[in-house]
């Protein structure tokens, strides 16, 4: 696909941005005499103890000659260390020193401190937005399988409404008028959730899920979702009153006859 010159622009302008918003112009990272790939590499062998080098710039993307050298200046400084386990002689495993952990401390409260200061002047709404605008980025630039993951959930507060408002969506979207008397009509939310009071469990919604259950499928009954009836709850309700009451006829009728005397029979 064509990336045009404006989509260009705009990611330009928004790396400009973030990056000034985030200090990494500056000639040390978080007021530190650290540049940012250092406080990097400092970072992962923190977070990832017994790291090889290979391993560490393979993660990063470093050239190896640039990253011996980032390893031995902090060697130099006694912020690491190289280990060599038993089993295997060839692996150099990288460890921060207690000196190391000291010095990356800080480093780590003021990282927290800046993304607190970030965010804390934005309402819910907004944070929500960065957050997921974030979240997205990292998952379509990811390597390998870039589909969806959905995960299947039972149903909370504002789901039904918001399967209500993808109907009226799609009711549009087909139809093409709202004149139509289709799209007019109020949708209707598949019966699985109200089927039964105290039974929330049953209802589910697929969380990264582009569509609902009744998305697809404007008048899908219990049946399909629950598989406990092939008829509506409402339905279902009504078939289940006419059952109850020609029961109790039937008992009545049964009680009846078994308490009449027969003709003729003396008491």
């Amino acid at each position: 696909m064509t990336v045009s010159n404006a989509q260009i622009s705009e990611v330009r302008a928004f790396n400009r941005d973030y990056t000034r918003r985030i200090g990494v112009l500056s000639r040390g990272l978080l007021e530190s005499p650290y540049s940012l790939t250092e406080v990097r590499v400092m970072y992962e062998i923190a977070h990832r103890p017994g790291i090889t080098a290979a391993e560490l710039g393979a993660e990063l993307g470093l050239d190896r000659g640039y990253l011996s050298r980032i390893l031995r200046r902090f060697h130099t400084q006694r912020l690491l260390a190289r280990t060599t386990p038993a089993q295997d002689a060839r692996r150099r495993q990288l460890r921060l020193t207690p000196l190391g952990r000291r010095v990356f401390a800080p480093l780590e409260r003021r990282s927290q401190q800046q993304v607190r200061s970030m965010l804390s002047p934005l309402d819910h709404s907004r944070r929500s937005a960065v957050l997921e605008a974030m979240s997205t980025l990292r998952t379509v630039f990811a390597p390998g399988d870039r589909r969806a993951k959905v995960t299947l959930r039972t149903h909370r507060p504002g789901d039904i409404g918001w399967v209500v408002e993808r109907h009226g969506a799609l009711y549009f979207e087909v139809q093409g008028a709202s004149s139509s008397s289709r799209a007019r009509r109020k949708p209707r939310s598949c019966g699985c959730c109200w089927w039964s009071p105290g039974r929330a469990a049953w209802g589910w919604a697929a969380a990264s899920s582009p569509s609902a259950c009744a998305l697809r499928a404007p008048r899908v009954t219990s049946a399909s979702l629950c598989g406990r009836s092939r008829t509506s709850p409402r339905r279902a309700t009504s078939t289940s009153r006419r059952d109850s009451s020609a029961r109790r006829v039937s008992r009545t009728a049964a009680s009846g006859r078994t308490s009449s005397p027969r003709p003729g029979s003396s008491s």
